[in-house]
């Protein structure tokens, strides 16, 4: 009797372990495989045929905000979706920081206003958003002893960064400044155009911008086109007098914004141009109460003033003198 229980028991313990181990009913599997386009790496999922895959967790990329994954130009959805052959879904990721400049462009900024030291000949960026170099830096110049940067340029200046005459003349020829910076023809300035369609005319463009002191500078906040607002955060939209709330507040009252929760904002892809203010020759004007920025079409650019006041201004502008010191910020295609 023993010798017979032996043998049944032994098939018995197989098709256990058949049953409850390998459970191929003879479909074909195939592979979903995730492209990340650059960001957190994903595993690949094994799929029987007529099954769905089972959605992964979001990927990360930096700078940037995950969209959704995709199969050829198609939202991919996983719920109604059957797998029925190798395939593989690609991320797609859309900048924190990216502005729309038309219609099919969009562009990211630099970390800061262009800043320029005569005795070391030295092009940089301002190491943070809100720097400026002010009255006393900007009035020396062309001095030769002054050991510091500008940051006030005459228009198309990018190959002569001290020219301070006020002869329109002398600033017939336009050089970008983007020329100096990473090896040159990487970053640019925008034309009046961009500049116009940014703050005027891409989607909600009057919800993306605001006056606004950073840490204890004044200027202009520029939202991105994806633009979530960190928690924690309190920010209203608008210039002075244009408060979405409806009430007519000057800018400090607005945006008091201090320079930690700055970082949140600029990790969330916002730009501060400070108010730097203007120059003509060795004057310089509206520093904190005037911002100017150039554009690569003459006598053009980024012009917001009055800060202070209620119906503080903004626009794309034209129609200034060229020999005029401005604030550069230059951009880069995306």
């Amino acid at each position: 009797m023993k010798r017979l229980l032996h043998p049944l028991l032994i098939v018995f313990m197989l098709l256990v372990v058949y049953s409850c181990g390998d459970d191929d009913d003879g479909r074909t599997k195939f592979t979903v495989t995730f492209d990340t386009d650059g960001g957190s790496a994903v595993p690949s999922k094994t799929v029987k045929e007529g099954d769905k895959v089972s959605k992964p967790e979001d990927p990360t990329k930096d700078n940037c905000v995950f969209q959704g994954w995709y199969l050829g130009d198609d939202r991919f959805n996983f719920v109604s979706t059957s797998i029925t052959a190798d395939i593989t879904l690609k991320a797609l990721f859309k900048r924190v920081d990216a502005f729309s400049i038309s219609e099919t462009k969009q562009v990211y900024f630099s970390k800061g206003n262009l800043q320029y030291n005569h005795k070391n000949k030295e092009w940089r960026f301002a190491p943070n958003q809100y720097d400026c170099i002010g009255r006393e830096g900007n009035s020396r110049i062309a001095r030769d002893d002054y050991d510091g940067y500008i940051d006030l340029f005459g228009w198309g200046t990018g190959d002569n960064p001290i020219l301070a005459t006020t002869e329109n003349d002398h600033y017939a020829n336009f050089t970008d400044w983007g020329v100096n910076i990473d090896g040159g023809n990487v970053w640019r300035t925008l034309a009046w155009n961009e500049w116009q369609y940014l703050i005027v005319d891409r989607e909600d463009s009057r919800k993306k911008f605001t006056a606004a002191e950073v840490a204890g500078v004044p200027g202009l906040i520029l939202l991105p086109d994806y633009f979530v607002l960190p928690e924690g955060i309190s920010f209203r939209f608008g210039m002075a007098g244009y408060i979405y709330d409806g009430k007519y507040l000057t800018y400090k009252e607005s945006n008091d914004i201090s320079a930690s929760d700055w970082q949140k904002l600029e990790s969330a892809g916002a730009v501060f141009f400070p108010a730097a203010g203007s120059r003509a020759g060795n004057m310089v004007f509206g520093v904190g109460e005037e911002g100017f920025y150039w554009g690569a079409s003459s006598r053009s650019g980024l012009h917001f003033y009055e800060l202070d006041a209620y119906g503080g201004n903004l626009h794309g502008g034209q129609g200034l003198d060229r020999y005029h010191g401005f604030s550069v910020r230059l951009a880069r295609d995306l």
